[in-house]
């Protein structure tokens, strides 16, 4: 992390791919709990059904914009 943020190119992917790895690693976190996912199939899901699922995707929408960042800063 230090190298990173010193501006070391190396340091900076394999912080990247760290990242990823964590992205793949909370991904199957959320797929495992799968009995709030077939309570969706099964009809309307509930309020907190729907909090956590929204949680979810913004969770995942700043990784993403991280991860952009990231990219763009290296380049930089």
């Amino acid at each position: 992390m230090e190298q990173a943020n010193a501006g070391n190119i190396t340091a900076l992917r394999e912080l990247g791919s760290l990242i990823e790895r964590n992205d793949r690693m909370e991904v199957e976190r959320t797929m495992a709990d799968k009995p709030k996912a077939d309570a969706v199939a099964a009809g309307k899901p509930g309020k907190k059904v729907i909090d956590e699922m929204r949680a979810a995707e913004a969770d995942a929408d700043l990784m993403a914009e991280l991860e952009r960042e990231a990219a763009q800063n290296a380049t930089h």
